[in-house]
């Protein structure tokens, strides 16, 4: 916890979430020099408070595209499995099939890479695609169509480019995208988001 830097003192929530289990998550956005944007999440959706930690304090990096895999999971489903972690298992084979690199981020992916029940039925699910090779607003609608029709979990698929994050169901079917940079959103046109524009 004395790694970790905040314009706030952290609350006690954030304290205690970091004593039963050590993780932040990376966040996208501007931070000092020499330092990583971290978030650090506790029990409620309202506690979130963002911090800033140096590269080299940093023991291990889990990718979202490691936790595709039950193998790589932190926590076990021994009876049932909660239905954003179903959907997960039922949209990976889509996913798969066509190259994607890609992983669970949000709640659920904080939930497999630690073993802190942090998910339940009605959770959405968060998916991230890193993708450098554009594709058309056509495919992408079809992909996102296919993806809802596997899962039960409402999805929010991420296209992580080389502009920024962008909603995958945005992409497909706006004229303008809000783009998720580190130096804050942006809106753009489709076509703009697989090119550095800045």
């Amino acid at each position: 916890m004395e790694d970790l830097l905040s314009d706030l003192p952290l609350p006690d929530w954030a304290n205690q979430s970091l004593k039963r289990a050590p993780y932040v998550v990376v966040r996208r956005s501007a931070h000092p020099s020499g330092f990583v944007g971290v978030g650090i999440r506790g029990v409620q959706r309202s506690q979130r408070i963002s911090a800033w930690i140096r590269p080299e304090d940093i023991d291990r990096v889990i990718k979202p595209k490691e936790l595709n895999s039950p193998q790589a999971w932190n926590t076990e489903y021994c009876d049932t499995i909660i239905h954003p972690v179903y959907s997960l298992q039922q949209i990976a084979p889509i996913l798969k099939s066509k190259g994607f690199d890609w992983g669970p981020t949000g709640s659920t992916g904080y939930e497999l890479a630690t073993g802190i029940p942090t998910v339940n039925e009605y959770s959405d699910l968060d998916i991230v695609l890193n993708v450098t090779i554009p594709f058309s607003q056509a495919a992408a609608g079809l992909l996102m169509n296919e993806l809802e029709q596997a899962s039960i979990s409402n999805l929010d698929v991420q296209l992580n480019t080389v502009l920024g994050g962008v909603s995958l169901r945005d992409y497909a079917n706006a004229p303008k995208v809000l783009v998720k940079t580190a130096m804050g959103p942006l809106l753009a046109k489709p076509s703009d988001i697989w090119y550095n524009i800045n």
